[in-house]
């Protein structure tokens, strides 16, 4: 080659030269900085969830720790009621049960203005027997006499109950009752 070819193809060959570097300049190094940005960006979102992921993981680990907290506390509790028996008193034990019933207001000293059966009702094996009562008394004495009927072991419904404080100097109160007692009838477990 002489020099004046070499002259027009060295010139030519860096103008090529340049332009393959205007190329990669103006197309490629654009898109790797757009896919660096994007490998970036999915980075910084990985380490947010990362973060996410801790956060919830420790707030699992919380409600793991109160929930065996609560299972703790209540273990004991749960343990009482499956051993608490409530006894069914047979149907031969009914006048015992309704003497045991007032004796808890003869203990509190209050008066028994009315005790009333209602008709009785056999079904499923039981007997459930309708009453309702009326006492007169101290209106502290009266409710100590609710908060015994709560604490009873025997099967006693109480439907309605009436507390009415009146209006006199001695603190005196009426406490209307109504419930049912439950019996297995005879011959049934």
């Amino acid at each position: 080659m002489n020099q004046r070819t070499l002259a027009i193809i060295i010139p030519f060959i860096s103008l090529l030269g340049l332009f393959v570097v205007f190329v990669i300049a103006f197309i490629i190094i654009p898109k790797f900085l757009k896919e660096k940005n994007l490998l970036e960006n999915e980075r910084q979102e990985i380490a947010s969830k990362k973060d996410n992921l801790s956060s919830l993981l420790s707030k699992i680990q919380s409600i793991e720790q109160r929930g065996s907290n609560i299972v703790e506390r209540t273990a004991k509790p749960i343990q009482e009621l499956a051993s608490a028996s409530i006894k069914m008193p047979a149907e031969k034990n009914i006048t015992d049960f309704f003497q045991e019933f007032e004796e808890i207001f003869n203990v509190f000293e209050v008066k028994r203005l009315e005790f009333a059966y209602k008709e009785r009702v056999v079904a499923n094996g039981y007997i459930t027997l309708p009453f309702e009562t009326k006492l007169f008394g101290p209106y502290a004495k009266l409710r100590n006499i609710i908060a015994q009927l709560e604490n009873w072991r025997n099967p006693l419904i109480l439907n309605e109950l009436e507390l009415n404080s009146l209006s006199d100097d001695r603190g005196k109160a009426i406490l209307r009752l109504s419930g049912s007692a439950r019996f297995k009838a005879e011959g049934k477990k």
